[in-house]
């Protein structure tokens, strides 16, 4: 049996960077999704660029915070 998946996707104009790409997401939503981590692709294009966002099946860990525990090594 396939799993329901949860996935937006939208064209949106320009190349938005990935704050702004979660802003529309959300706002096409009409609230932050409760996916826990999600996860946004950008694929910029000639007229705008595709986003498509769906809840993170892995474990992240954000760069500050692996610098941090990294730093706690030395």
């Amino acid at each position: 049996m396939a799993k329901d998946r949860k996935v937006v996707a939208l064209r949106v104009p320009g190349c938005p960077d990935g704050a702004e790409a979660r802003r529309l997401v959300c706002a096409a939503m009409g609230a932050e999704p409760d996916w826990g981590v999600m996860e946004i692709e950008i694929f910029p294009g000639r007229d705008g660029a595709l986003v498509l966002a769906h809840p993170s099946e892995g474990v992240y860990i954000r760069s500050d915070a692996l610098a941090l525990l990294l730093a706690g090594r030395e």
